[in-house]
């Protein structure tokens, strides 16, 4: 939403309630919830834009999102069921772009607080493997 001429905010919340709507024998019972779907999920963000000069604007942004935590089976009582999720991760940005749109140059920080967050499992034969998100860059 445009607050301003020159400060924008968004905001987005997210509820799943993901669940079997019948036994399926060997994966799960009728109402347990379906694994990799978190509950809960959001994110915010705040942008600002400033003159520089007459010719050139900038502006700044923080954004967060949250993933909710989320188990990797369905059948919670798996002994191989693992859980994700339940992270929050932050950004930085900012920039200067000409008036007249013809360049732009902007710098960014990606995961400002350096949060390392299982984002996915995966159960194998041989092993189980955890995808986590990129470290701050």
């Amino acid at each position: 939403a445009l607050v301003t001429d020159d400060l924008e905010i968004s905001i987005n919340a997210g509820y799943t309630n993901a669940k079997l709507g019948e036994t399926v024998p060997l994966f799960g019972a009728k109402g347990d919830r379906l694994s990799g779907v978190p509950k809960f999920s959001g994110s915010a963000a705040a942008q600002y834009r400033f003159p520089l000069t007459q010719s050139m604007g900038g502006w700044v942004r923080a954004d967060v999102n949250y993933v909710g935590r989320y188990n990797s089976l369905v059948n919670t009582a798996d002994p191989a069921n693992r859980q994700a999720g339940k992270y929050a991760l932050v950004g930085l940005r900012a920039g200067a772009d000409a008036v007249d749109d013809n360049w732009s140059v902007q710098v960014f920080v990606n995961n400002l607080f350096n949060k390392i967050a299982t984002t996915g499992t995966y159960n194998a034969v041989f092993g189980d493997y955890e995808y986590r998100n990129r470290r701050r860059e």
